[in-house]
Formats: structure tokens, C-alpha cells, sequence
């Protein structure tokens, strides 16, 4: 790609106010290591992909960049561009971890609620709403799944497992600030789930990069006796201690 077209790029992606949260954490990580390595960088991705091309078995030759259009023609250049970001600069930058390092490393969504009974014994008589939102949320179906647990919270204003998964759809859907706003409304009522709702409010915030709000949150829940996430969060309040 020679260097007029690499700028085109870089200055189309940019420009752009409305990046996908894939093209955001792409982004993310230019900032992290600069924007003025974007050309080195860029040569060194031409040089890797150019290597690997190498190495692939002999086939009737053909122009590059026909091979490209037909191979990659649903996806545009920028989205080739970006998937080698996601890809090359983990590759080519050995940097210590980030809060979304941190955060895919920790974060864990539950299984559906109606399958995940800790503390609760499981009945015959689920309610459909409630049996319509867990079944949106285990088939990622989030959009829905939060339809339906915002229509149950407000008629259970307190309840802690609606109140739970409605910031884990929030959560997969990227709303990490209405799930945080959500749960840190939500008033304690000693259930299993109330432990679960504190540890993905420290992931929230780590997500935002809100670094010292997470790690008292944390430091809270691993110093909290018979706290289900005790461990895993002192692991993880030790690891954001040394984030730069």
C-alpha cells in the first residue's frame, strides 16, 4: 500500500464520529502507542502480510489486487485496515496490559438467569416475562433482553436479578454507563446476586478506563468476608496497581 493511500486511510478513519466499538478499541490502541508510528507501523503490517504471502502454496498467479476484490469483497479497505490493527499491533508492540486487556481477561458474562439458580431454588412456575428475557439473553439476543428487564425492574424496582442482568445486556451492548448508572442505584437486599452486581460494577468502570473508582470497588469486595469474587478481585485490584 503505497503512502498516499495509507493517509487516505488514516485520514477517512479519523474523520469518522461514529466508529463501531471494534473500530473504537482500534483507535484506542493508536493512542496508546502514538499516532506519529502510524506509517512505521503500517510498513511493518505491508512487510508481515507480504512475508506470509510468500509462504502460502504456489497457485496460478493473478494480480494482487484482483486476489484481493475477490477474496475480501464484502469488506471494505477500511475494514481490511482495521482488522490488521486489531491483529498487528499486539503482534508488533510487546506493552504492558490495559484496562480493555484487563477487562476481556476478567469479564465473564453469567449464564442465563433462569439456568443459574445459586441460592435460589428453581421452580415450575417461571413467569413469562421473566422466562422471555432469560431466554433473550441466552441466545444474545441483548437488545431484547433489555427490553424485557426494563419492563420487569419497573415493576420490581429492587429486584437484584433483574436489576443484574439488565446492566450484563447493557454491558454486551457497550452501554457501560447506563449499566454502571444502574447499579449504582440499585439498593443492596443480601441475595447471591448483589455480589455479582459490585464485581461488574468494578468491570464497568474498568472498561471506561475509570481505574481508581474500580480498584475501590475491588479492594471492597476482596476484603469482604465469604465474598464469592474475593479472590479474583484482589488478583485483579494487584494487576491494576501496576498499570501505567
Amino acid at each position: 500500500m503505497n503512502n498516499n493511500n495509507r493517509n487516505k486511510l488514516k485520514e477517512d478513519f479519523l474523520s469518522n464520529s461514529t466508529h463501531s466499538e471494534f473500530e473504537q478499541e482500534s483507535l484506542e490502541g493508536w493512542n496508546e502507542i502514538g499516532l506519529e508510528n502510524w506509517d512505521n507501523i503500517h510498513q511493518r503490517l505491508d512487510n508481515l502480510i507480504d512475508n506470509q504471502a510468500q509462504a502460502l502454496p504456489k497457485i496460478e498467479r493473478k494480480p494482487t489486487i484482483s486476489i484481493w476484490k475477490k477474496i475480501y469483497k464484502p469488506l471494505s479497505i477500511a475494514a481490511i485496515f482495521l482488522l490488521a490493527l486489531g491483529i498487528g499491533i499486539r503482534m508488533l508492540y510487546d506493552k504492558t496490559e490495559t484496562n480493555v486487556t484487563l477487562f476481556n481477561e476478567y469479564y465473564q458474562a453469567l449464564d442465563a438467569p433462569e439456568d443459574n439458580f445459586r441460592g435460589e431454588e428453581k421452580t415450575q412456575d417461571v413467569e413469562s416475562k421473566a422466562r422471555q428475557a432469560s431466554d433473550a439473553y441466552d441466545e444474545l439476543e441483548y437488545k431484547k433482553s433489555i427490553m424485557f428487564y426494563s419492563e420487569l425492574l419497573a415493576e420490581s424496582p429492587n429486584n437484584s436479578k433483574y436489576t443484574l442482568f439488565l446492566g450484563l445486556s447493557l454491558m454486551n451492548v457497550g452501554e457501560y454507563d447506563k449499566a454502571i448508572l444502574l447499579y449504582n442505584n440499585h439498593h443492596p437486599d443480601n441475595s447471591s446476586y448483589d455480589e455479582d452486581i459490585q464485581w461488574y460494577l468494578a468491570l464497568a468502570h474498568l472498561r471506561k478506563g475509570e481505574i481508581q473508582t474500580s480498584k475501590a470497588i475491588l479492594e471492597n469486595i476482596a476484603n469482604t468476608k465469604n465474598n464469592y469474587y474475593a479472590s479474583t478481585a484482589n488478583d485483579l485490584y494487584s494487576k491494576l496497581s501496576q498499570l501505567k
